[in-house]
């Protein structure tokens, strides 16, 4: 039985959440996944020192984790599904793009007319694509509520479940969970 008390926890608990999301951007910075379009580093280091710094990474998480484990402190199970988190992202997207068409920038002074067809030509592109994936997520999101009303047992044991939580030791990945049977996305063609 650990001897932290719950200020203890919840104090601990949070500093390792802030350290995961850092080491997380770390392996994001350090990774080989396609740089952000406003990147604001420059990778400076090959990809052998890249793998090294990928690895001591994920070993500092492992030792989070057991150090968690250790002093029995239960990691909370993720709340907010990754599809509400993106619906959410690209409404906010959306929301800013509404705000990028000239006659929203007027205050910025006067702009020309060629360039203010062209920025709302590329703006309505833009928010073509967003629609689409905000509709595919939706039609999605859908047939898996649908499939989970029919499929009451099998959507039980996806382990779906709120507010439980997991020791640090039994979570498995997001990424490896297996999705609900469902629509796909569509690809953007």
């Amino acid at each position: 039985m650990s001897r932290l008390n719950e200020s203890h926890r919840r104090r601990l608990l949070a500093a390792f959440r802030h350290a995961d999301e850092l080491l997380i951007q770390s392996l994001t910075v350090a990774g080989t996944a396609p740089p952000g379009l406003c990147r604001r580093h420059i990778r400076d280091f090959s990809e052998a020192e890249a793998r090294l710094i990928e690895n001591h990474i994920e070993k500092i998480r492992e030792h989070i984790s057991g150090l968690l484990e250790q002093l029995q402190i239960a990691m909370p199970r993720p709340s907010a599904p990754s599809s509400w988190v993106l619906r959410t992202n690209l409404m906010s997207l959306d929301i800013i793009l509404e705000d990028l068409y000239p006659e929203k920038m007027r205050g910025y002074g006067d702009m020309d007319p060629a360039a203010a067809g062209d920025l709302a030509q590329g703006l309505n592109a833009i928010r073509q694509h967003v629609r689409q994936l905000l509709d595919s997520l939706a039609e999605a999101n859908t047939a898996r509520e649908q499939w989970a009303a029919q499929h009451p047992k099998e959507s039980a044991m996806t382990g779906e479940a709120r507010g439980k939580t997991v020791p640090a030791a039994s979570r498995e990945p997001e990424n490896k969970k297996p999705p609900l049977p469902g629509r796909k996305l569509r690809d953007p063609g």
